[in-house]
Order: C-alpha cells, then sequence, then structure tokens
C-alpha cells in the first residue's frame, strides 16, 4: 500500500471494478465524503480502469476529498492488495454475480456491497458482510462507517465471507452443486 501512498495505519476502503456506468464509483465517492467525515484518516483504493477515470477523479476533486482517494489504476497484484483493504466495497446498480466480492470474500475480507444483481446470491447482509440499496450513497455510508468502527465486527463477517467461499464458490463446490442439480433433474 505504501506504493499508492497510503499508510500502513490507514484504515482502507477497496473497490476493484471497471470504471464503467454499471459499477457506479460515483456513488462510492460520494459516501466516501460522508465517511471521511467520521474517519478522516481512512483512504479509498479505487481499482480499475476505464472511460469514466477522468470524471470520476473530477468528482473527487469536487467532493474535495482528492487527498483521501487513491485511482490505483489496473493491478496485476491485486491477490496483495485485496488482503490489505479493511472493507471490500462494491457500489454497482447493475452487476452480474461481482466476481470481485468472491474475491474479497476468499481473502477473507468483509464486504459492503449494494443489492445489485447477483450480489445477494454472494453477501448475506449481516453474516458476510452490508448490503446496501443501489445508487443510496448515505446508506452505502453508514454501512461504512459501521464496518470501519469495529474490528471485531469486521474479522467476524470477514471469517464468515471466507468460509462462505470455501462452502460455496470454489470451483470444486460449484461443480459438486451442479452435478447435484444434474442428478435431482434426472431422478
Amino acid at each position: 500500500m505504501l506504493s499508492l501512498g497510503i499508510t500502513l495505519d490507514a484504515p482502507v476502503v477497496g473497490n476493484v471494478a471497471q470504471l464503467v456506468d454499471h459499477k457506479d464509483q460515483a456513488t462510492l465517492l460520494r459516501a466516501a465524503a460522508l465517511v471521511l467525515k467520521v474517519q478522516p484518516e481512512c483512504r479509498f483504493l479505487i481499482c480499475g480502469e476505464g472511460p469514466l477515470r477522468g470524471e470520476l477523479e473530477a468528482l473527487a476533486t469536487n467532493l474535495g476529498i482528492t487527498a483521501r482517494v487513491v485511482f490505483g489504476g489496473f493491478r496485476s497484484d491485486l491477490d496483495a492488495l485485496i488482503p490489505a483493504f479493511d472493507i471490500f466495497c462494491l457500489s454497482s446498480h447493475l452487476e452480474g454475480l461481482g466476481t470481485s466480492v468472491l474475491d474479497a470474500m476468499c481473502f477473507a475480507r468483509p464486504v459492503v456491497a449494494t443489492r445489485a444483481g447477483g450480489i445477494p446470491d454472494a453477501v448475506v447482509d449481516g453474516v458476510t458482510g452490508r448490503l446496501v440499496p443501489v445508487r443510496d450513497h448515505q446508506t452505502l455510508a453508514g454501512a461504512l462507517i459501521e464496518t470501519l468502527a469495529s474490528a471485531p465486527a469486521r474479522e467476524r463477517l470477514g471469517s464468515a465471507g471466507r468460509s462462505r467461499f470455501e462452502k460455496e464458490f470454489t470451483s470444486t463446490a460449484m461443480v459438486q452443486a451442479t452435478l447435484a442439480s444434474y442428478r435431482s433433474s434426472h431422478s
């Protein structure tokens, strides 16, 4: 994180997603502005590239949060970065499964995300993370503030996420579930 200008003692909210409309980092930035009023030491790391980068950087400037937000660009070292996040946040308003959520769960990171697409199929609200309505930066900020405030809660959510990942989202678990479904439909 030091290479990105983030000190090791700063709480980090990380986002890994292409910088496109449906990933809705604009809502995350608006939430970040509220979080930073309560936790000014927090840092937001947005990893990804896309056509909205300039617009998102301008929004961060307009919100007055550029000193606390890092646009990390495309990264090939996410297996080292994600474990350093205190929270993984996905603010999409439209989503398929949200595989970056699964990556965060694999690394036992608590997830705060929107109820978009397949995200609720992976994240169990209050158990493996927090789910909030799409495009609701105030509720997103509240969930982030609450989760940042409690290291034991982050640990509990992250551990539960890792367990859920191992049970349901490894390739072996998914093959077994597919086979079981196939067998039951042909019985």
